[in-house]
């Protein structure tokens, strides 16, 4: 008795693929690794001299300050001496004498 044709509409694809697999397996080189050359390029190079910059800022409007201080001196007396840039926004170096305080 011959087996109904669906049983073989499965079966042989099946076998074939089994088949062509095992092919491929037995083919199969391992891949050959090449090594990576940098390709060199020609390039055009220009001397870039040293200059000093200034840098300078402009700008239109209103500006207030990031932060701000205030002192208040805690003894008695008036001051005799006052350094002679101490102003808003100077900046001086550590140790400077500000004022005396007579």
């Amino acid at each position: 008795m011959v087996a109904p044709p669906r049983k073989w509409v499965i079966l042989i694809p099946l076998l074939i693929g089994i088949a062509a697999f095992i092919m491929l397996k037995q083919n199969e080189k391992p891949p050959v690794q090449e090594e990576l050359q940098e390709i060199p390029r020609l390039v055009r190079v220009i001397a870039a001299p040293r200059i000093d910059v200034i840098p300078e800022a402009s700008g239109y409007g209103t500006v207030n300050p990031a932060q701000t201080w205030e002192a208040v001196a805690r003894v008695r007396g008036d001051i005799v001496e006052k350094h002679p840039d101490l102003e808003k926004g100077v900046i001086l170096q550590a140790g400077t004498q500000l004022l005396r305080i007579d």
